[in-house]
């Protein structure tokens, strides 16, 4: 597969709060439903950087180093574990 070819995933990332009001006002017909309603979402981008798996994270952290050298940001990319 080419590099053209490749296809980015987006996801949604919407508070618990927000979803809930949006689902709410669907279900009583104040708006229309969301074009991306079915597809995942999560309330962080912590949260869905936790779900790759570690190759995937070290590449993060490799491409942005910056994410390590935050306070905030060690515990988004954690570092990898040391096999013994």
């Amino acid at each position: 597969m080419s590099r053209a070819e490749i296809k980015m995933t987006r996801y949604k990332i919407q508070t618990l709060k927000s979803l809930r009001e949006e689902m709410k006002a669907v279900a009583q017909r104040q708006r229309p439903v969301p074009v991306d309603a079915a597809k995942p979402s999560f309330n962080s981008a912590e949260a869905m950087v936790r779900l790759l798996p570690p190759e995937n994270r070290e590449l993060l952290a490799a491409k942005r180093p910056s994410l390590r050298s935050r306070r905030s940001s060690s515990r988004l990319i954690p570092a990898p574990k040391k096999t013994t």
